[in-house]
Formats: structure tokens, sequence, C-alpha cells
């Protein structure tokens, strides 16, 4: 889930630019043979739910500025840049949403949320991937 930090206004990037830059280091660990048997590793993009920081009192002040609008699309940008690098992709915002407490992080029922969610999803993938026996 990289990527929210990112949307500091300090560092002025895009959302599209932010899944651009998470895809080079899912591109840089794809090539490495840290993957089962010394292969590949197999990768699972996941991108971060939207910010609301605009409904919060101000907490992060203006280091996000611009961070909801920003981030709105994370999950077509991430899918695409995992479409791009090969890797598995995961929308968090599909399942969490982040905090109005300050609009970044997530609160307990989203993490209870995001955690149920992604475990069904890998252990799906797993079931999926295991060899049968016939």
């Amino acid at each position: 889930m990289l990527g929210t930090n990112d949307l500091k206004s300090r560092f002025a990037v895009s959302g599209a630019t932010i899944a651009a830059g998470a895809g080079e280091l899912a591109a840089l660990a794809a090539g490495t043979g840290f993957g089962p048997d010394g292969e590949p590793p197999r990768l699972l993009l996941v991108a971060p739910p939207a910010t609301c920081v605009d409904a919060t009192s101000g907490t992060f002040g203006d280091d996000f500025s611009g961070a909801d609008q920003r981030s709105a699309r994370f999950g077509d940008q991430f899918a695409r840049v995992a479409m791009t690098v090969g890797a598995d992709f995961f929308d968090a915002g599909s399942h969490a949403r982040s905090s109005e407490v300050d609009g970044i992080h997530l609160s307990a029922g989203s993490q209870r949320r995001l955690g149920r969610a992604l475990a069904a999803w890998v252990s799906e993938q797993l079931r999926a991937d295991r060899p049968t026996d016939h």
C-alpha cells in the first residue's frame, strides 16, 4: 500500500506519478530471484484508499493539501501499473476508507475489513495456484 505519504503537498506529484513509482519498485522486485526456487517473486500491488483530508479538522494542516483529489483515482492508476509490470492487483479502497479523524490513516474497523478481504483474496489465489492431484 505504497503511496499515501507521497501525497504530501511538498512533493507536488500526481496520483499517476505515485502509482508509477510504486510500479518501479515492483519492477525492481520482479527482477530478483527471491521467489520460490530462485525464480522472480509473485508480486501484489495494493492501491491505498483515497484520502479524505478535506473532511477533517485540519489534523495535518497543509501537509496534504490536494491529496483527496490526487488520490481519488488510485485504484485505476495502480491497476494499470500492476498490469504493466505483471503484478497482481488489489484495491484497498474497495474495502477500506481513510479515517475521518485525520483523513489519511485507517480506523480499526477499516483495518479489519481490509485485512479480512486481503486474506480472503490471498487464500483464493493460493487455492487457484495449488496443483491438483489427478
